[in-house]
């Protein structure tokens, strides 16, 4: 059968990601499975390649290759070390991805992060005519540090005889173009990453905004509290997840109402122990022990209880986040949301119908909201009913899924009528 034949709305798809569970850091390689589980729920036959994070090297996992290197080691190198490495990782990586492409045969490759893997499919698709996707929920086509090939070879391009000394490389296929300066498909998280990645420089022919969504059935909302109490951050625990942020909100707190303040649970792992110390290390000694837990990472499927047993989230972002799963989850979970409106997250977040909102890194500024929440159960519950209703109406999973089916099939030319 030809590959732009109609295949009854079936497609073979191959997914490609630089992560992908159980091996994780954040939340999109969560979304990327739901998604991923919700094709084959439709019928269609998806496999994954995936880097061998968290693995021991390269192997198979069912319907999932663990074949990519995401990144070569971080100590520091000579610079005979560095190319030589990168050289290697490189071609590993094309030679993984024609070869999941070969024993797949797919209908549509659909891309969702490449950083720290390689750019490099985005174009030997087109050279091998196959269609193509990309689910962007990151900021990897623009922050060139995410592919260490492009940044490492941009410098050897400008040099004198620069296509004698990569001639070598172009034999091997190694020679791309030296700047991700297009993606085809592309269905963004938010319209604000679109807007950011086409500022950067990216051509985006057939772009779209596709909204995460959430199970909202895996996450149902409780009664609202009489007295909300019990505060709550769910994410990594890195500086600019502003962590520090909702823990000198809690010291102001606890200033202002020490008989009144509440509890802050911080759900996450981290990348950086000694952040972790840090914040450790101010909450004793503002006195705060007994008042913030640090739990650390929890599996997924104990969010739900951990969202049910408490009242309030708190999101205090610096970065501009894409779009959050966090808030989503949490808002359908019928907790009210105290957040910065950083980047995507302005989509969801509507100040004092939804959510309050405070600027980023303005403890004064988190704590006043909290103690609004905390001092108006009417206000409280106003808030915790809508944003289970914002989920409910705008970001189900089952709605986002719609969306990208119908554009994976447009893109491999299966009739959708």
């Amino acid at each position: 059968m030809d590959r732009n034949e109609s295949r009854s709305g079936r497609l073979k798809i191959l997914v490609v990601s630089n992560l992908y569970p159980p091996h994780t850091i954040g939340g999109y390689e969560i979304g990327c499975r739901d998604v991923v589980e919700a094709l084959r729920a439709r019928g269609h036959d998806v496999r994954v390649l995936t880097s061998c994070y968290g693995v021991d090297g390269p192997q198979s996992d069912g319907d999932v290759m663990r074949w990519l290197w995401a990144s070569i080691p971080s100590r520091r190198l000579r610079w005979t070390e560095i190319y030589s490495g990168l050289i290697a990782k490189e071609r590993d990586n094309q030679r993984a991805f024609d070869r999941a492409c070969l024993q797949h045969r797919p209908d549509l490759v659909y891309f969702w992060n490449l950083g720290l893997t390689s750019c490099a499919p985005l174009y030997r698709v087109e050279r091998l005519g196959i269609p193509s996707c990309a689910y962007v929920s990151d900021y990897w086509p623009i922050r060139r540090e995410m592919d260490r090939w492009y940044n490492r070879t941009r410098p050897l391009r400008r040099l004198p005889g620069a296509s004698l000394l990569l001639a070598p490389l172009a034999r091997c296929s190694l020679l791309v173009p030296p700047k991700l300066d297009e993606i085809r498909n592309a269905q963004f998280t938010s319209d604000f990453v679109r807007r950011e990645i086409e500022a950067g420089g990216v051509r985006l022919p057939g772009a779209s905004v596709i909204h995460w969504g959430i199970d909202t059935d895996a996450f149902p909302a409780g009664e609202p509290a009489q007295a909300p109490r019990r505060l709550l951050y769910v994410g990594q625990v890195l500086a600019h997840k502003g962590v520090h942020t909702a823990i000198e909100a809690m010291r102001i707190l606890a200033e202002s109402a020490p008989d009144g303040c509440p509890t802050l649970t911080i759900v996450g792992g981290s990348l950086s122990p000694d952040y972790v110390a840090e914040l450790k290390s101010k909450a004793a000694e503002w006195g705060l022990e007994s008042r913030v837990e640090f739990r650390g990472p929890v599996a997924r499927r104990e969010l739900p209880g951990v969202y049910s047993s408490h009242d309030v989230l708190i999101f205090p972002s610096v970065w501009p986040e894409p779009f959050s799963i966090t808030l989503l989850e949490a808002m359908s979970s019928g907790l009210a949301v105290v957040a910065t409106p950083a980047g995507g997250n302005s989509e969801i977040l509507d100040d004092c119908r939804n959510a309050l909102m405070f600027p980023a890194e303005d403890a004064a500024q988190c704590a006043d909201r909290i103690g609004r929440l905390l001092a108006d159960p009417a206000l409280y519950r106003r808030l915790c009913l809508a944003a289970a209703e914002t989920v409910r109406e705008r970001f189900r999973l089952t709605g986002m899924v719609d969306a990208i089916e119908e554009r994976l099939l447009r893109a491999a030319g299966t009739d959708v009528s």
